[in-house]
């Protein structure tokens, strides 16, 4: 497992990292998505070992990468491998003579052996016949797959890569992100025949506490047709809107799609709402994080993060001033301004129900009139946009 604690890395007047908290577990793909000059690349030079952070641990399963000894350092390289933004091939070297350099470099491989290795990688990302040409006589999608080629090359246990798709089309991105894929090891794996294929029915292992007879032996249901199965029966064989979290999307919604498709002859979802990471006072929220906190500790004011109980109505506006998309950041300070900004749109609804109105009467002030119109007809504008609850209260 991975580890970052406290990462911070600043140039000049420029802090670029600050307090970077994350763990990466093994056996998952992980995004770091953020805007450009946003401070992506410095985290993964940091992460690699190219720049060193003023501040923080990075742990390699309990190993400080940061306050290693050279020598440690070096070991822990070797099970590294990077694919850089641009590559960083060298132009001097054959395709075969890039991916083997790390070999020539770190390991203790005879000739021969790093031959079938090289051969074995060019295999791996479909460049086998490509070994003899040089950078400049290939494309750009070509030279991301050799790239990953070297990474892997060493092989390695972290595989990190700056931007593989940056400038690539689209099926050469889908290519890239299939190899990408491709290169990590899975429980099951084998027992595939196509990289997509997903357990409708897993076999139970003998202490396995779910297992149910059925025509394929002793077992029970995977992930992905459990909720067909609960959605179907519960809200027919298509409804409107279903939720989830962005992380969901693939594997799990993309396969409960086909599955549910398949079974009743029609796609079972009308609109996909994926809604993105909650974060608590810029800190990812999570358990690993100790800094949880509940929807009753909300209503209740009863948790360390906070400075007093909030109203439910209180959080649902607060929610309702983002984008289902974008990231949601809790904290007290922000809850405490959305309660005084509800209290003043309430109070104005209060004031509005109590002045009279009369049917079919023209308006006495006709710019005031269009203002309202125009927010009214802006509301379900706003509304068709992706449910745009933010656009609607901001304005």
């Amino acid at each position: 497992m991975l580890e970052l604690i406290n990462v911070n890395k600043t140039f000049g007047d420029r802090q670029v990292l600050f307090d970077i908290n994350a763990k990466f577990e093994p056996g998952i793909c992980n995004l770091i998505i953020g805007a450009s000059g946003g401070g992506k690349s410095v985290l993964l030079k940091c992460m690699v070992g190219l720049i060193k952070p003023e501040v923080g641990n990075i742990l390699y399963d309990g190993r400080d990468f940061v306050h290693l000894e050279y020598e440690k350092v070096k070991e822990i390289r070797q099970e590294i491998g990077m694919l850089f933004q641009a590559t960083a091939l060298f132009d001097s070297l054959t395709v075969a003579q890039n991916v083997a350099f790390p070999l020539q470099m770190f390991s203790k491989m005879n000739k021969a052996e790093i031959n079938d290795r090289v051969n074995f990688c060019l295999e791996r990302v479909k460049l086998e016949n490509a070994g003899s040409k040089f950078p400049a006589e290939i494309s750009g999608g070509m030279k991301k797959r050799v790239g990953i080629a070297r990474a892997i090359a060493m092989n390695i246990r972290y595989l990190f890569c700056d931007e593989p798709n940056s400038g690539l089309d689209p099926i050469t991105s889908r290519v890239i992100d299939e190899l990408l894929e491709t290169t990590r090891e899975l429980d099951g794996q084998d027992e595939k025949r196509d990289r997509a294929d997903f357990a409708l029915w897993k076999s139970a292992a003998p202490e396995h506490i779910m297992r149910w007879a059925s025509p394929w032996g002793e077992g029970f249901p995977g992930w992905h047709i459990e909720c067909s199965a609960m959605a179907t029966k519960y809200l027919g064989a298509e409804f409107d809107i279903h939720g989830g979290g962005m992380d969901l999307q693939f594997p799990h919604h993309e396969s409960e799609i086909a599955q549910s498709t398949i079974c009743n002859h029609h796609a079972p979802v009308r609109y996909w709402m994926h809604n993105n990471m909650i974060t608590i006072n810029g800190k990812k929220m999570g358990k690993s994080y100790n800094n949880v906190i509940k929807l009753t500790e909300m209503f209740s004011g009863n948790h360390p993060l906070l400075t007093q109980a909030f109203h439910p109505m209180v959080v649902r506006f607060f929610i309702l001033q983002s984008h289902y998309r974008s990231p949601l950041d809790f904290g007290s300070e922000a809850l405490v301004a959305s309660e005084k900004a509800l209290k003043r749109l309430w109070e104005s609804y209060e004031t509005l129900k109590k002045l009279p109105a009369e049917n079919n009467v023209e308006a006495t002030d006709k710019e005031l009139d269009e203002k309202v119109q125009k927010l009214v007809n802006e509301f379900e504008e706003f509304m068709d946009d992706d449910f745009s609850t933010a656009k609607v209260l901001a304005n």
